[in-house]
C-alpha cells in the first residue's frame, strides 16, 4: 500500500506545471486538455530540475527540500494568480473548468491505457537498459547520498555514465514519499508518460485541426502491442518522445495564436527533451534551429519571437551544460571508426545501417503501421511540406542523418548487434512525431487563426 504514495509528488508535479501554464501562460490559447497533459508534462520536468539542483547545490538528494519547492513555487503561482485577477478588476478566473468533450476524450484513453497497464504488471523491473542505466541510476540518486556522482564513474562504462539524467531524476522523485526505492515508480512513470503522449497526440491534434478525425491518432500506439513492449521497457525514449512533440506542438500553437509566451513553453520542452539522452540532446539542439529558421522567415516580429524561444530554450537547457561540463565522464563507449586500416572512408556499416533502417520499418512488429503513415504522407497532396510544418520533416531528416552518421562513426559496437538493439527504439521515439505530422497534413488546413 506505501506505493500509492507514489501520487503524491505526481500530483504536485501536475499543480506545478498546470499553474506555471495557467499563470504565465495565455491559458485561452490552449484547450483544457491539453493544457492538462502539457501541465503534468511540464510538472515531472520541472522535478526533475529541481532534483538535479538539489543535486549540484545540495549536494545529495532530499525529498524534504524539494517537496519544499514546490509547495514554495505553488504558493508564489497561486499568489501571483489570485494578484493578477484583482488588479484586472475581473472576478478570479479558475485555473480548472471542465469540458464534456475533452473529459470524454480522455476518459477514452484511460480505458485503453488500462490494457497497458495488465501487460505491464507482468514485467514491473522493465528491460535490460531500465535496471542497468535508468533505475540503477535513480537508485543511487535516491539511496546515495553524498556520493551520487559515484555513479558516473567510468568504471561503470555498461551503466552509460555520460547520458543525461532527467528520467532517473524523475523517478527518485517518484520514490520521494517511500521509504525506499520501489519497481512501482519507474514503471507508473512509463506509464503516466505513456498516457501523456497518447493524450497529447489526441488534445494538440483537436486544438490545431478542430477535427474529430484526428481522435484516431492516439489509438496508433496504444494498441499497437511493440510500442507498449518499449514503453513498459521503462527506458528514456518515450521521455524523449514526448517533450520532442510537446515542443512542437505549443510551438505550431505559437505560430497559429501568434503568441510569444508559448514560444517560451515550446523552448522549455525542447530544453527538458535536451536532458533525456544524447539522442535527445541532439534532436533539441536540431528543433530549436529548425523553430529558429521556420520563426526568421515568418513576418514582422521575428527578431522578438525567436528571443523568446531561445530564453525558454536557454533555461531548459541549463541542467544539460552543467552536466556535460562537470559531471559526465565522457562517452566510454566509442571508437572512431570513421577511416578503415587503409586510410580510406569505411562504408561498410554505413551500408549495414541503410539496409537496416529499411528492414526495420517493413518489420511486422510495427503492423505495418510505417506503410500506413506513408499512405497518409501521399493522400495529404504536399500539405506534408507547406510553410508551417516544413520544420518537422527539415528536422526528422537531419535528425536521422546524424543517427546513421553516428552509426557509422562510432565503431565500439559490431554494428548488426548494434542496429538490432537500439535502431527500433530511434523509431519508436519518433513514431509518435510523425503520426501527429501525418494527421495534421491531412486536416490541418481546418486551423483558425485565434490570435
Amino acid at each position: 500500500m506505501t506505493d500509492l504514495l507514489i501520487i503524491f509528488p505526481v500530483f504536485l508535479s501536475f499543480l506545478t506545471g498546470y499553474g506555471l501554464i495557467g499563470v504565465f501562460f495565455r491559458s485561452e490559447n490552449l484547450s483544457v486538455g491539453l493544457r492538462a497533459v502539457l501541465g503534468l508534462g511540464l510538472g515531472l520536468g520541472v522535478s526533475g530540475h529541481l532534483v538535479f539542483y538539489t543535486l549540484v547545490f545540495g549536494g545529495k538528494f532530499s525529498a524534504a527540500v524539494v517537496i519544499a519547492a514546490h509547495i514554495l513555487l505553488l504558493s508564489a503561482l497561486a499568489k501571483k494568480h489570485l494578484s493578477g485577477t484583482k488588479a484586472r478588476g475581473q472576478p478570479m478566473v479558475p485555473l480548472f473548468r471542465v469540458d464534456t468533450s475533452q473529459a470524454l476524450a480522455g476518459l477514452m484513453l484511460l480505458l485503453l491505457l488500462i490494457t497497458a497497464c495488465v501487460y505491464a504488471s507482468h514485467f514491473p523491473w522493465g528491460g535490460w537498459d531500465a535496471w542497468s542505466i535508468w533505475n540503477f541510476k535513480a537508485r543511487f540518486i535516491f539511496l546515495g547520498g553524498d556520493r551520487w556522482q559515484n555513479m558516473l564513474d567510468p568504471v561503470l562504462w555498461r551503466s552509460s555514465p555520460h547520458y543525461p539524467l532527467l528520467l532517473p531524476l524523475i523517478n527518485a522523485w517518484a520514490w520521494s514519499c517511500l521509504p525506499a526505492p520501489s519497481a512501482t515508480g519507474p514503471l507508473a512513470v512509463s506509464l503516466i508518460f505513456l498516457g501523456l503522449t497518447a493524450g497529447l497526440l489526441s488534445a494538440g491534434l483537436l486544438r490545431l485541426t478542430g477535427d474529430s478525425r484526428t481522435a484516431l491518432a492516439p489509438g496508433l500506439i496504444i494498441s499497437l502491442p511493440f510500442f507498449v513492449k518499449l514503453t513498459i521497457g521503462q527506458y528514456s525514449d518515450i521521455t524523449l518522445g514526448f517533450y520532442l512533440l510537446a515542443g512542437v506542438i505549443v510551438f505550431l500553437a505559437s505560430e497559429k495564436t501568434r503568441d510569444d509566451r508559448l514560444l517560451f513553453l515550446a523552448g522549455v520542452f525542447w530544453g527538458f527533451l535536451s536532458f533525456t539522452k544524447p539522442e535527445g540532446t541532439v534532436a533539441a539542439f536540431l528543433l530549436v534551429l529548425c523553430g529558429l529558421a521556420s520563426l526568421m522567415s515568418s513576418g514582422a516580429g521575428k527578431g522578438r519571437r525567436a528571443r523568446a524561444l531561445l530564453a525558454g530554450a536557454g533555461l531548459a537547457f541549463l541542467p544539460t551544460v552543467l552536466f556535460q561540463f562537470f559531471y559526465s565522464p565522457g562517452n566510454q563507449t566509442y571508437v572512431n571508426g570513421l577511416l578503415d586500416g587503409h586510410g580510406g572512408l569505411a562504408t561498410g556499416r554505413l551500408r549495414w545501417a541503410a539496409a537496416f533502417l529499411w528492414v526495420e520499418l517493413t518489420s511486422g512488429k510495427w503492423n505495418g503501421l510505417w506503410i500506413i503513415l506513408l499512405a497518409g504522407l501521399v493522400l495529404s497532396g504536399g500539405r506534408c511540406l507547406r510553410k508551417d510544418v516544413l520544420f518537422i520533416p527539415v528536422f526528422l531528416v537531419l535528425y536521422l542523418t546524424v543517427v546513421l552518421a553516428y552509426y557509422q562513426v562510432n565503431a565500439y559496437f559490431e554494428i548488426k548487434w548494434w542496429l538490432q538493439v537500439t535502431l527500433h527504439r530511434v523509431l519508436y521515439s519518433l513514431l509518435p512525431l510523425i503520426i501527429f505530422w501525418v494527421f495534421y497534413s491531412l486536416w490541418g488546413e481546418r486551423i483558425e487563426d485565434r490570435g
